[in-house]
C-alpha cells in the first residue's frame, strides 16, 4: 500500500511539472561540448552548429510554428 502511495505521489509531481514545460516561452537547449583543452576546436564547431540551427529555427517563426503548421 505504501508503494502505491509513493508511485502515485511521483506520478502527480511529474504530471504537474511536465505541464509547465509547454507553458514556457523559451526552450532551453543544453550542449555538452569541450570548450577548453585539446578538443576545444571540436567544441567550438559544435557550439557554432547549434547556434546556426537556433538562428534558422527562430528566423522561420520558431519551433512551435513549424510543429503546429501541418
Amino acid at each position: 500500500m505504501r508503494m502505491v502511495k509513493v508511485l502515485l505521489s511521483v506520478f502527480l509531481v511529474l504530471t504537474l511539472l511536465g505541464g509547465s514545460a509547454f507553458a514556457a516561452d523559451t526552450i532551453k537547449i543544453g550542449v555538452l561540448a569541450p570548450l577548453t583543452g585539446f578538443a576545444a576546436a571540436d567544441g567550438e564547431s559544435v557550439l557554432n552548429s547549434v547556434n546556426i540551427a537556433v538562428d534558422k529555427i527562430n528566423a522561420s517563426g520558431g519551433y512551435w510554428a513549424k510543429r503546429l503548421s501541418w
